[in-house]
């Protein structure tokens, strides 16, 4: 899986790269690289340079997989890895929701293609 940063706002220290890392693997394992490399834009930052009660924080994630829809997940939370986890805890849902369909949609044609042949004896 290929992966882009962009921050606005604050600085990409390593703690924080690693952080990112450790977070988008558990994603890369869960996502099927068989047609072809996976591409995540993660984009990190600060949504305002004021605000009422602090400093708000943005995390947001488009992930491409070649030969399914384009997957994003946008999080704003009061802190910055609290974002990053949000993100990727909505991105997992949105994976195992496409997983689920796509099972469904196979175990359904099965049926059909058993009752089919059921009806020729």
């Amino acid at each position: 899986m290929k992966i882009n940063i962009k921050t606005t706002g604050v600085k990409l220290t390593p703690a924080l790269e690693q952080y990112l890392s450790h977070k988008l693997s558990k994603i890369k394992n869960q996502i099927d690289e068989s047609a072809g490399e996976a591409i995540a834009g993660v984009e990190i930052g600060k949504t305002t340079e004021h605000h009422r009660r602090g400093e708000l924080f943005k995390a947001e994630l488009t992930l491409d997989i070649p030969g399914q829809a384009l997957s994003r997940s946008v999080a704003v939370e009061y802190d910055l890895y609290t974002a990053i986890d949000a993100m990727k805890a909505e991105i997992l849902s949105q994976i195992k929701t496409k997983k689920g369909k796509e099972i469904t949609l196979f175990r359904k044609g099965a049926r059909q293609m058993k009752n089919i042949l059921r009806g020729w004896r």
